[in-house]
């Protein structure tokens, strides 16, 4: 039976769980993991041990939801994720630069995390 680690993962490190042969799948929320660039490290380093990462939210506002589709874009043969997480807050603090349509999404590519799109938060 394939096992995936979700939570956990922010208590134990990727080389604690790949080493101990833990998991199949790694349920990567980048929020919790320290940021965009700590996930999208946790992701290949999951990869490279032919680990599945599965790249989700914390139930994140649209600016962190953001950075989440940045890193699942930026992961090798990435299977499905669960970013499709904006229907499930109250109300959003901007626009979404990058909404769910058929079960896909379109990166941003402006320049940072979505060319001007959250210029009003600012």
């Amino acid at each position: 039976m394939p096992i995936a680690l979700d939570e956990s993962l922010a208590e134990r490190s990727v080389e604690t769980v790949l080493g101990a042969d833990a998991a199949d799948v790694v349920v990567i929320k980048p929020m919790a993991l320290g940021g965009p660039d700590r996930a999208l490290a946790v992701a290949c380093r999951a990869r490279e041990a032919g680990v599945d990462p599965v790249i989700t939210t914390t139930i994140d506002a649209v600016v962190a939801r953001t950075a989440a589709v940045h890193v699942a874009s930026a992961v090798p043969d990435v299977p499905a994720c669960g970013l499709a997480t904006a229907d499930l807050l109250a109300e959003a603090l901007a626009p979404d630069p990058c909404p769910v349509s058929d079960g896909r999404i379109e990166v941003p590519a402006g320049p940072g995390l979505a060319g001007g799109a959250f210029d009003e938060l600012v």
